[in-house]
């Protein structure tokens, strides 16, 4: 029984009908009233003994007074060891002790006690009685003579009037006693032994029975709670996942149908605990269903935990490669997009991203679930933006020019900083030229209406059909070009070949031994008309800077756009 207040609980122990059970209720709920528990009369001796274990002094002491019991009342009259006897007062007189009151009694104790105190000195025992004639029997009738009595010290009793007195009984008489006493302990023991084996230990182990029963209903309830906590946290967990993932999410429907059969099957499990019976039977019925319905409990948390974590792994996986598609596409446009000039910005844009989303799939497996795929989404967009934003650097880098490999990205642009015109004073006049640093590469200037003309005196490479479709030769309109000089030019911003009897003006200033400046490796020149010329050591550059378009030609290869 539960107690809302101590003072409550202090009405209970005062009343001694209170039951045992109650008394251990009380124990645990209020360790002040622990002494008035140990005194009360229901207090059974597994109490007693906890008690005498956890207690202070003063319950310690309660406990040592309840198993001892009441001191026994002092008894008026002790009958058993004594015995009243007639005797004429001078027999009373001659023995030398006082008469006692009429109507005055002593215990067995207060007899052995006087019969232990010493005699006065002066007080004589009364002389035995003279024996018979040894050879003969007395003859009837006979009695003996009584010797003289010393005379009595104390006062004597009335003449003619017989005396009460309680005397010490003989061996003989104080053995019987004893031995009654003995049989009346036998008989109280007895006695309460059948108390004890027919009623109070009956009682007793019954409610001792009923306390461990509901001990046990009290554990196993407060188990079985939890693995139903354990069981509807699993369900609801299953449910949540379910209402937010679809097949395509997973990549096979069938590991949603087996969660959704788990989570059926372990719905009807969800039950509260019934209410706790008052029969220890009953108890303990109790405890056995609950004990099996805990063992379907964890069966069911089990199965549906396991389909749970193969269905969100499932899940997981499926985002995290569709995060791994977009970042190896985006970083694909990157690589393709490293040589090109002016995308510098659009490039580091889209290089965070991609750093951004491969955090992401590191975190996909941590975060909850309702957030994984918003975090692929959110990462695919970001990825998808800058990956167009690239793109179109790219494609308005060079005026929409497609800049083939190897080609400097100053082609993309104006004019280059600190661009010079380097001349030739020839006997004609002066010319724009210049040497490369190599000497087999050298460029003219409005040479033959051209905007620009480069010569080469070893190549290992042939000048291309497409270049040579369009060739421009000496000997007019519908001439044909066989490509033997290889001649490259820039005109009306479109690299064409050029094919003539006569010498290249780059090759005519050398035969007749002009000076003709070098254009040192790393340098550029401006060849008016608005075409540039860039010097490296793997050969020469020319262009058109506002259209973009040039060529790039060496002893092992020529390239056009």
């Amino acid at each position: 029984m539960s107690y809302s207040d101590v003072s409550q609980a202090a009405a209970a122990v005062s009343n001694p009908a209170t039951s045992a059970q109650d008394l251990a209720d009380i124990v645990t709920q209020y360790p002040s009233l622990w002494a008035q528990v140990a005194a009360h009369p229901n207090a059974y001796d597994e109490l007693l003994t906890w008690l005498n274990q956890a207690g202070d002094e003063q319950v310690r002491a309660a406990v040592a007074i309840h198993r001892q019991g009441p001191p026994p009342s002092p008894s008026t009259s002790d009958t058993s060891a004594t015995v009243t006897q007639q005797y004429p007062a001078s027999t009373w007189a001659a023995s030398g002790s006082t008469q006692p009151s009429s109507g005055s009694s002593s215990g067995l104790g207060s007899a052995l006690t006087s019969a232990k105190t010493p005699k006065n000195p002066k007080a004589q025992r009364a002389p035995k009685s003279p024996r018979g004639p040894k050879s003969a029997n007395p003859a009837p009738g006979w009695q003996p003579k009584q010797p003289a009595q010393p005379a009595a010290t104390g006062p004597s009793a009335p003449s003619g009037q017989p005396s009460q007195v309680t005397v010490v009984e003989k061996k003989g008489g104080l053995g019987m006693a004893i031995l009654i006493v003995g049989l009346c302990v036998v008989l109280v023991l007895g006695a309460a032994a059948a108390g004890y084996f027919l009623w109070w230990k009956p009682r007793h182990d019954a409610e001792n029975t009923l306390a461990e029963a509901q001990l046990q209903y009290t554990t196993t309830v407060a188990s079985y709670n939890d693995d139903q906590d354990e069981l509807q946290k699993a369900i609801d967990e299953a449910n949540a996942f379910l209402d937010l993932a679809e097949p395509e999410d997973v990549g096979d429907a069938d590991l949603l149908t087996d969660l959704r059969d788990a989570v059926d099957a372990a719905e009807p499990l969800i039950v509260a605990a019934p209410e706790m019976a008052t029969d220890a039977q009953a108890i303990q019925n109790q405890v056995r269903d609950l004990t099996e319905m805990q063992k379907q409990t964890n069966a069911a948390t089990k199965d549906v935990r396991d389909k749970f974590d193969k269905a969100t792994d499932a899940f997981v996986k499926k985002a995290s490669d569709t995060l791994q598609e977009a970042i190896e596409a985006a970083q694909k446009q990157l690589s393709s997009a490293e040589s090109k000039p002016g995308v510098s910005q659009e490039v580091q844009a889209l290089e965070d991203a991609v750093s951004d989303a491969l955090e992401a799939v590191d975190t996909l497996k941590d975060i909850e679930l309702d957030q994984v795929f918003a975090t692929v989404d959110k990462n695919v967009a970001a990825l998808s933006e800058a990956t167009k934003a690239l793109e179109e650097a790219v494609a308005n880098s060079c005026g929409g020019v497609d800049l083939p490999d190897g080609v400097t990205d100053l082609v993309c642009g104006g004019m280059p900083s600190g661009a010079t015109t380097p001349r030739v004073t020839t006997a004609y006049g002066e010319d724009i030229q210049f040497s490369a640093s190599s000497g087999n590469i050298g460029c003219t200037a409005n040479a033959y209406t051209f905007q620009v003309i480069c010569e080469i005196t070893k190549r290992d490479w042939t000048m291309p059909p497409e270049i040579l479709s369009g060739c421009l030769a000496s000997g007019g309109p519908g001439a044909t070009c066989k490509g033997d000089l290889a001649l490259a030019v820039i005109m009306v911003a479109r690299v064409s070949a050029y094919q003539t009897s006569d010498v290249p003006p780059w090759a005519a200033n050398k035969i007749q031994k002009y000076t003709i400046p070098t254009l040192a490796v790393g340098a550029s020149a401006d060849m008016a008309e608005s075409v540039a010329c860039y010097s490296a050591k793997d050969g020469v550059t020319c262009w058109d800077i506002e259209s973009h378009h040039g060529f790039k030609i060496s002893q092992d290869k020529f390239l056009h756009w």
